[in-house]
């Protein structure tokens, strides 16, 4: 995120999105399992 990155300034902010944009990531597969809510007792 921008915020990890720390201050930048409007000057710095086209070259950190170039260089942001420029990152590339296999593509992974997640699944899910066991999905669920927690019930009312743990909302409150």
């Amino acid at each position: 995120t921008l915020k990890f990155l720390g201050e930048i300034s409007d000057e710095q902010i086209g070259g950190v999105k170039e260089k942001l944009q420029e990152i590339k990531l296999p593509l992974f597969q997640a699944s899910l399992g066991e999905v669920g809510t927690f019930s009312k007792k743990f909302r409150d």
